[in-house]
């Protein structure tokens, strides 16, 4: 499976719901499950390997791509976590860190 199809599986998954996929070190959400919901733990397990697929065969790639440990979260993410700042500028446009 491809880039393409692994990012559409994953969309493909979302919806609304209260479970996220975030960093297990950092609460960051990893694209490309960045900004995504899921109904209940089971599909926000199934994107969380989908995305940890995805990043590994992108580091192929690009050897510096942060490696992330994308774990399911239950509850609303933080505004750091999404990276955007309370008035929906980016973190980066907002003097952050991108």
């Amino acid at each position: 499976m491809g880039l393409r199809e692994t990012r559409r599986r994953i969309e493909a998954l979302a919806g609304d719901g209260r479970f996220h996929v975030a960093s297990a070190r950092t609460g960051e959400e990893p694209f490309p499950a960045a900004g995504l919901r899921f109904p209940d733990r089971e599909t926000a397990t199934a994107a969380a390997r989908l995305t940890r697929r995805y990043r590994a065969a992108l580091r192929r790639w690009d050897p510096e791509l942060a490696s992330t440990d994308p774990v399911v979260h239950e509850g609303r993410p933080t505004l750091a976590a999404i990276g955007r700042a309370p008035d929906g500028a980016t973190a980066a446009s907002a003097g952050g860190e991108p």
